[in-house]
């Protein structure tokens, strides 16, 4: 069986939206291909493990492989793509030269990417984010065991870095916790394993609700993770001390009061997919739900807020 290979150049602060959109395509599975995993980014305290790099790639340059079934239409994936690419400059995302092309490619060539290009990635000092097919000689305490060919999240963007890095910082032991627009899951396993109690996730695509659900049973936290489908926390009832969301800026802002009315006294809402330039409009509408302790964290580029709500 052969597949259709798409391939994006693009500017990094696209990357994140691109993921979320080719996920939405019901990609089968999405590489990238990042100058900067070769090395520890300054200021990083946490990278990924050495790879190759090519240096004359810009840096801020990434390549995006997303892989579909043979039966869909090339010129219609891409034109699919060019025309979501061209909508991410009005959300202030900068996009760079953009190149998008194509190319079959046989299924043991697939297989072959995703062990060619992920690799274990250290997160915190003590969690770590591996395939199945590499796991890491380093001792920590957690390992997240994540397949790139399943879904959007697997560990290797700065915003799930920071996401995780809040959530071992922030999450206490027994706490419950949810998370808006899961994806692969990711970080609701993440919870789980720092000590959650319980984990409410939600997606609004049943199909990243479905393989959210295999990685949490990988994992062996399926006693902790409750995955579903929902739009954001709209109908959602049950509070919790942790809400976590890594999606973009105009999406937290749209879900602000709700997380604000579900977020117990003293908890913490932890939102990254945020770029420089958005992080203000973000804080002025978690402001005018009454969070006013707000902490800042940036990785790459991209910004984490952690909103704490105040005790009544």
């Amino acid at each position: 069986m052969n597949w259709i290979e798409l391939q994006v150049r693009l500017h990094r602060e696209a990357v994140e939206a691109l993921h979320y959109e080719l996920d939405q395509m019901n990609a089968s599975g999405i590489v990238t291909e990042d100058p900067k995993d070769a090395y520890e980014t300054e200021g990083r305290p946490f990278g990924v493990l050495p790879a190759d790099i090519d240096p004359d790639v810009d840096e801020d340059e990434v390549l995006v492989k997303a892989y579909f079934s043979e039966q869909h239409s090339r010129a219609t994936i891409e034109q699919q793509v060019r025309t979501f690419i061209d909508t991410l400059p009005s959300f202030g995302l900068r996009i760079g030269k953009v190149k998008v092309a194509s190319d079959l490619r046989p299924e043991e060539d697939w297989a072959h990417a995703w062990k060619t290009h992920y690799h274990p990635i250290r997160l915190t000092e003590r969690v770590i984010v591996e395939p199945p097919w590499e796991p890491s000689d380093e001792k920590v305490d957690i390992r997240i065991t994540m397949d790139p060919g399943m879904a959007f999240g697997t560990g290797d963007h700065a915003t799930t870095a920071l996401c995780v890095q809040a959530l071992d910082k922030y999450l206490i032991p027994g706490q419950k916790v949810i998370d808006v627009g899961t994806g692969s899951g990711i970080l609701a396993i993440a919870a789980a394993k720092l000590g959650a109690s319980s984990v409410k996730a939600f997606d609004i695509d049943a199909m990243a609700a479905d393989i959210a659900k295999q990685n949490v049973e990988v994992n062996g936290v399926a006693s902790v993770v409750d995955v579903g489908t929902n739009h954001l926390l709209q109908g959602i009832e049950e509070g919790a001390d942790v809400i976590v969301a890594n999606i973009l800026a105009e999406i937290v802002i749209e879900m602000a009061s709700d997380a604000v009315r579900l977020l117990s006294p003293g908890g913490a809402l932890i939102v990254s997919g945020i770029i420089e330039e958005k992080k203000e409009l973000v804080a002025q509408a978690l402001k005018r739900e009454g969070i006013h302790d707000i902490q800042e964290e940036q990785q790459e580029g991209w910004v984490a807020l952690i909103a704490k709500k105040e005790f009544v």
